[in-house]
């Protein structure tokens, strides 16, 4: 082979290498996303930072700024890739994964617009940091268990395990919650914490541990006296 077709070659080798080389690290770093949708029930909208706007179903990767829409009776489980921790978002909430810095040495954030999420966290590492946000608030996690709610005038964490420092971002005050406790941090920029009650801890459990989507049937009915009565019944769905 002539030596100017050997130079020829090699040029188009070399061309191909530097046009896949890009393509290839950007697979590797970014593909994987953030976190991963692992159970949709019902009405569950993705919308990515980039405007698109689908129904969310299992397994697609959730990438830093996408979001999590859930209508009536609807549920949304998302597993962290990094460290494997799990959100559970209930029905109607509005929910923005985020994430900041390298792996392994990040910033994972869910923000919180509306609604409630149950959450189980890993314990981080001391380079990783975990966020539960809101308009008006930050819970700082290390590692923990428990309900977070976003309410018309206020921001609601009830801790079942570990420690959670809660700072309302109007006033900057904070306050540490630890388990069995409930934190309270509202618009007017005041926060509050008091002891949960056994049934407000049960239920944060379930928020934090249970995929069930409970419902309630209430049956309207009138004795042989004439009085009204009302019989509850719970399911799951």
């Amino acid at each position: 082979m002539k030596k100017s077709n050997i130079f020829k070659t090699l040029k188009l080798v070399l061309v191909i290498i530097l046009l896949i080389a890009p393509l290839s690290n950007a697979i590797s770093s970014g593909d994987s996303g953030v976190a991963v949708v692992k159970k949709a029930v019902n009405n569950v909208i993705k919308e990515s930072s980039g405007g698109k706007i689908e129904r969310a179903e299992k397994s697609p990767s959730l990438f830093s700024n996408d979001k999590l829409i859930t209508g009536r009776k609807a549920f949304a489980l998302v597993k962290f890739v990094e460290d494997n921790s799990i959100l559970r978002i209930r029905e109607q909430s509005i929910l923005t994964i985020k994430a900041d810095g390298p792996r392994n040495s990040s910033l994972k954030e869910a923000f919180l617009d509306k609604g409630s999420v149950g959450f189980d966290i890993t314990k981080q590492q001391n380079n990783q940091q975990f966020q539960l946000t809101s308009p008006t608030s930050v819970a700082s996690i290390r590692g923990t268990k428990g309900k977070w709610c976003r309410s018309e005038h206020s921001d609601t964490l009830i801790l079942i395990e570990g420690r959670v420092v809660l700072k309302n971002r109007l006033s900057n005050n904070e306050i540490e919650i630890e388990a069995g406790f409930i934190g309270i941090s509202n618009e007017d920029g005041t926060i509050e914490k008091r002891a949960a009650t056994e049934e407000e801890l049960k239920n944060a459990d379930r928020f934090a541990s249970s995929d069930d989507i409970r419902r309630q049937l209430k049956i309207e009915m009138r004795d042989p006296r004439g009085n009204n009565k009302t019989l509850k019944l719970d399911y799951k769905e």
